[in-house]
């Protein structure tokens, strides 16, 4: 049976409540929130998806692990699956931190050959995703995934392992 996936829907939200007081002693309350969302439904144009990757691990102690967009595997009830992205399109990715200590962060890296740099003006990126935190995008047009836009990589220049969850969107063909 072939994967199908029906819907995604991506989230991001900041919420705040903030108190503040005027010198004439006039209490102000800023109560709103930033918010954008989008509802990717199945099949490959704009605003559509048919693949989702998700999968946890652990980084040990200095060490990195590499993601090829073309090739992404996980084990599900015993079956291996694979995801390919290769001639598609990246709609979306989003990796968490499941750690919690001080200074146990990982970096999201897309530097060296064929790296995916097109999300980030194609100049690369090392960005750190620090405890408990997470990084992620989305583009319902997608990034063209190509023998030269494949890569990317986790890094742990920790002492202590670090975990992750990730989900990457997109487009197979």
């Amino acid at each position: 049976m072939a994967d199908f996936l029906e819907n995604a829907i991506v989230n991001n939200t900041i919420s705040w409540v903030q108190r503040d007081t005027t010198n004439v002693q006039i209490l102000l309350i800023d109560n709103s929130k930033l918010s954008s969302s989008y509802l990717y439904t199945s099949g490959t144009g704009i605003g559509k998806a048919n693949s989702i990757y998700y999968t946890t691990g652990t980084l040990s102690a200095t060490s990195s692990t590499l993601f090829d967009l073309y090739s992404l595997t996980r084990n599900v009830f015993g079956s291996i699956l694979t995801t390919s992205l290769s001639g598609g399109s990246l709609k979306g990715l989003l990796i968490k931190n499941a750690n919690t200590g001080t200074d146990q962060f990982i970096t999201f890296s897309t530097t060296g050959a064929n790296s995916l740099t097109s999300p980030f003006s194609n100049t690369g990126c090392n960005l750190y995703i620090y405890a408990d935190a997470s990084f992620g995008f989305s583009n319902k047009f997608g990034y063209s995934v190509t023998s030269g836009q494949r890569y990317f990589r986790l890094n742990n220049v920790n002492s202590t392992g670090i975990s992750y969850e990730m989900t990457i969107l997109g487009v197979e063909l």
